[in-house]
């Protein structure tokens, strides 16, 4: 059963998930965290302001609906809804992937658009739309934002072929 501020949230496999709604930042809050990230990440969009109701979990499996802060919990919804991991060359927009800090998922983005050519730095640039924390939701490579130096997982829900 959902507890108050939260959704009733499961995996394919109904698998419960613990979730919560937050309160929006503060007015202030939210625009300090805008004028941060885009000092410091000036090539990422701002696609939608702050938000405490979901984060980049709740993003990537819940449609915005709300926050999922185990990264046990991530890694259910992984396994129980048919994720498999996939190398960055067979990444397509759609898929998603996970950053790790440590052994854990701290993040979790949707591949948005890949660019293949051999003048960028690796053969291809990800992009990704974020959540980061409580500020805005953002379109940026894979090589910029908060998450960067985090050892990156990709990931498919896309039938074998």
């Amino acid at each position: 059963m959902a507890l108050p501020g939260s959704i009733p949230l499961y995996t394919r496999l109904r698998r419960e998930i613990a979730n919560a709604q937050d309160p929006d930042p503060a007015p202030h809050v939210a625009t300090r965290l805008a004028e941060v990230h885009h000092r410091s990440f000036p090539m990422a969009a701002m696609r939608r302001p702050a938000s405490g109701q979901y984060n980049c979990h709740g993003l990537t499996f819940a449609n915005r609906r709300t926050g999922i802060y185990n990264p046990k919990d991530v890694e259910a919804i992984l396994s129980d809804d048919g994720y498999r991991r996939i190398s960055a060359a067979e990444a397509q927009p759609g898929d998603i992937v996970t950053c790790h800090d440590g052994t854990e998922v701290s993040h979790t983005a949707v591949i948005t658009r890949i660019e293949r050519s051999e003048a960028l730095i690796g053969g291809q640039a990800v992009w990704l739309l974020s959540k980061w924390g409580q500020a805005g939701e953002y379109l940026h490579t894979l090589g910029e934002g908060p998450y960067k130096e985090h050892r990156v997982v990709f990931w498919t829900e896309r039938p074998l072929q």
